[in-house]
């Protein structure tokens, strides 16, 4: 079965929003409002890899995806490395209504080990773009910190694009992350009763 694409580099931008729900838009309208003014485009067209990317910030070379929906990771390797044989590197801005849970994706796993943050940002605009510290082990989210709001303008820059690689799994690695975590907790637990008694 082939896919088709859906790219139409003649179509109005606000014909382009079609299928995109109203979070998606707004998320996308905040990230232009959030850059320096006349230096970012929104639904900026690629045809020369027949994409339409959400937010370009032109003289960073950054390519800003937003996520609302699930993805898979061959959909994110994909864009990633075409954004970036056109010397763009990307920056994910996922949505909580799809990320952020307890149990990740393939894809989310993959993006949280790459520049990726996420966003509440409502139908409205109302919201932010923010960042967390977390302690992920295989496809399970076992502790979120406070999350702290992201400044886009604040990205560091990077001298050249980096193409994606496909993330590491080493089983021994995890399991003794996830050991030591499991033992940590216990002592922590333990600590506590012996202090009480």
């Amino acid at each position: 079965m082939e896919l088709k694409s859906t790219f139409d580099p003649g179509k109005p931008a606000c014909f382009r929003h079609k299928g995109k729900s109203q979070e998606h838009v707004a998320v996308q309208r905040a990230l232009v409002a959030a850059l320096p003014i006349g230096e970012a485009q929104q639904e900026r067209a690629f045809p020369a890899i027949s994409r339409v990317a959400d937010v370009v910030w032109l003289p960073r070379r950054v390519v800003f995806e937003v996520q609302c929906s699930p993805i898979s990771l061959r959909e994110v390797l994909s864009r990633s490395e075409e954004y970036a044989s056109q010397g763009f590197q990307v920056v994910w801005v996922l949505h909580e209504k799809n990320f952020n849970r307890d149990h990740l994706s393939p894809s989310e796993i993959f993006l949280r080990g790459q520049r990726s943050y996420f966003t509440n940002i409502d139908h409205l605009g109302r919201g932010e773009v923010y960042d967390q510290t977390e302690k992920i082990v295989f496809n399970r989210r076992y502790f979120k910190g406070e999350a702290y709001r992201v400044d886009i303008q604040l990205l560091p820059k990077r001298k050249r694009v980096i193409k994606p690689r496909k993330p590491k799994f080493s089983l021994v690695e995890e399991l003794s992350s996830f050991c030591r975590y499991v033992l940590l907790y216990f002592l922590k637990k333990a600590s506590k009763e012996s202090f009480r008694g």
